[in-house]
């Protein structure tokens, strides 16, 4: 399992190199997964986007922050840091033993912009 963002998924202006990376982890996920496949080995990631940490915190009390951010998220609300679990043991289980080299985001539908 690989941790990338919703920022591998769609580029960010004024963020190339953590966007770079981003995107390098899903490419990663993608070659790890046909390594492995054989093996039955299952390489997947998870891009979420914005959730609820101390890390994002600083946006929900700034109000022209707060707006940017519900603009790019259509179910309008940050996810919870259970609902990124959730996705990661999913993934983890036997409910997806048929899944490998996907990059799955938990992202309130912003990815779909």
């Amino acid at each position: 399992m690989n941790n990338s963002s919703v920022r591998g998924l769609i580029g960010m202006p004024g963020g190339p190199a953590y966007v770079g990376t981003k995107h390098g982890v899903i490419g990663l996920t993608k070659s790890a997964a046909l390594e492995f496949a054989t093996q039955n080995i299952r390489v997947n990631s998870v891009c979420p986007g914005y959730t609820m940490t101390d890390l994002t915190a600083g946006t929900l009390t700034d109000p022209d922050k707060l707006k940017s951010a519900m603009e790019k998220l259509p179910m309008g609300r940050y996810a919870e840091a259970s609902e990124i679990a959730s996705t990661v043991l999913w993934l983890c289980g036997e409910g997806s033993s048929f899944i490998t080299g996907q990059s799955i985001a938990p992202d309130g539908g912003w990815s779909v912009w």
